[in-house]
């Protein structure tokens, strides 16, 4: 795999004259061509993708455009895209600094944050109930499972607009069906679940502070303030809260837009593919489940927050934020087995490699854009992947280049080459055929 190194050295000069390049100089493998080839080849609009480690960008690449048809209108580095549910983690936490906080634990009952009126209606459809715990909704064995959640789509949307509200809706929806299995036991995607999750959280701080502070300005105060994450938006940009009408994008549009996965969608008539997001009410999944990941964030900023999952220490961002290291871990800690993979478990929002619990995974989309991410705690190796259309091919494409960059190792050597060193051609090519194997 050809790939093509782009240099930031401040010794350009000084090499000329045979100084040596300093220890501090910075470089970035630039890998936009093959991503380039990917836009191609998997017929999306856009991609943006980057690889650090020990928290320094290494490499990166972007190619394509914000809107499909908009050739001149490119995707920009700083473009805000949406990671779904790679945000489930982020709402762990906040859960978390909450309980560092001594606000509540991890194994609080949700029946004992709903209304009275709930908690008789959950009991009174499933004795079950009174065993969920905040641990088996953030790691997804509670027993719930979202297809059968009795909720009117529409209504959930009107509560886009106040998506505390909805939570409280949800709440009532699931207070009148059973569990689908017993809390604690099975691995069950759900959303809802998360949605409950955050629920907690936002009347635990109500209850803990005196008050009123929601899910969403939680996230805000404990974790993206501090943190500097400042693109953060609830769902993606140009999303409406009230219209359901896909408005045509603007053009050039100055934010990126999602496109969708399938022909038809979201509504008919749809071309696969077609953008689907200014003005759009369903550019996204409801509000309400935003525990559950409708965030969106410049690649910038969804690395800093990435960075917090990284430390393997007490360091100082996690002080920074009231996190200690024995509740990172017990948030990256694997608890429920996935049925649908070899070898992994999930955590609070994390699928961890049961062979060594260093190695996190996880994806994002709502089917109008996805995102994929790789964590490697023993190398601190990340790596990251976003693109406006849904579809897992593509970000996995760009995961396999991102896996192909050199190591550490080799990019003193690059830089070496780069800053002017004395090496014949034959060496070059040894050295570039040690990088492709």
């Amino acid at each position: 795999m050809k790939l093509h190194v782009l240099f930031v050295l401040l010794v350009a000069a000084a090499s000329s004259i045979g100084m040596a390049a300093p220890a501090s100089a910075v470089s970035v493998m630039d890998i936009s061509a093959e991503f380039a080839m990917i836009v191609s080849n998997r017929a999306v609009p856009g991609l943006m993708g980057r690889r650090l480690e020990d928290g320094a960008l290494v490499a990166a690449g972007i190619a394509g455009v914000r809107v499909r048809g908009q050739n001149t209108n490119a995707l920009l580095a700083e473009d805000v895209m949406h990671y779904g549910s790679m945000f489930k983690v982020q709402t762990a936490t906040l859960g978390g600094i909450l309980v560092d906080t001594n606000v509540l634990t991890w194994d609080v009952y949700l029946l004992d944050y709903v209304t009275a009126s709930q908690k008789s209606a959950f009991v009174a459809s499933d004795a079950r109930w009174t065993n969920v715990t905040l641990r088996q909704l953030l790691s997804m064995s509670s027993g719930i499972v979202d297809a059968e959640v009795p909720v009117d789509l529409e209504a959930c949307y009107a509560y886009n607009t106040d998506p505390p509200a909805g939570r409280q809706y949800l709440a009532d929806a699931l207070s009148h069906m059973p569990l689908a299995t017993k809390p604690g036991v099975a691995y069950s995607y759900s959303n809802s679940g998360y949605s409950m999750a955050g629920l907690i959280l936002e009347i635990a701080w109500q209850r803990f502070s005196g008050q009123t502070t929601t899910y969403e300005q939680l996230m805000q105060q404990k974790l993206f303030g501090p943190l500097g994450v400042t693109s953060v938006t609830l769902g993606p940009p140009g999303i409406s809260s009230t219209f359901a009408t896909n408005l045509p994008a603007a053009n050039p549009s100055p934010v990126a837009i999602g496109h969708n996965l399938a022909t038809n969608a979201p509504a008919d008539g749809y071309a696969l593919g077609a953008p689907v997001g200014r003005g759009y009410i369903d550019a996204d999944n409801p509000l309400l489940i935003a525990p559950a990941g409708t965030w969106a964030a410049s690649m910038a900023d969804y690395t800093k927050l990435l960075m917090v999952q990284m430390q393997t220490n007490q360091t100082a961002v996690l002080t920074s934020l009231g996190l200690t290291i024995g509740t990172l871990i017990d948030i990256r800690t694997p608890l429920t087995p996935l049925p649908f993979t070899n070898g992994f478990s999930f955590s609070l929002g994390w699928m961890v490699d049961n062979a060594t619990t260093n190695h996190l995974l996880y994806n994002g989309s709502n089917s109008r854009w996805v995102s994929i991410v790789d964590a490697r705690l023993d190398s601190q190796v990340a790596l990251i992947a976003a693109c406006n259309q849904g579809g897992d091919a593509t970000v996995q494409d760009a995961l396999a280049v991102l896996q192909a960059v050199p190591e550490p190792g080799l990019m003193g050597l690059l830089l070496g080459m780069a800053a002017g060193c004395v090496r014949g051609p034959r060496a070059r090519m040894r050295s570039r055929q040690t990088r492709q194997e």
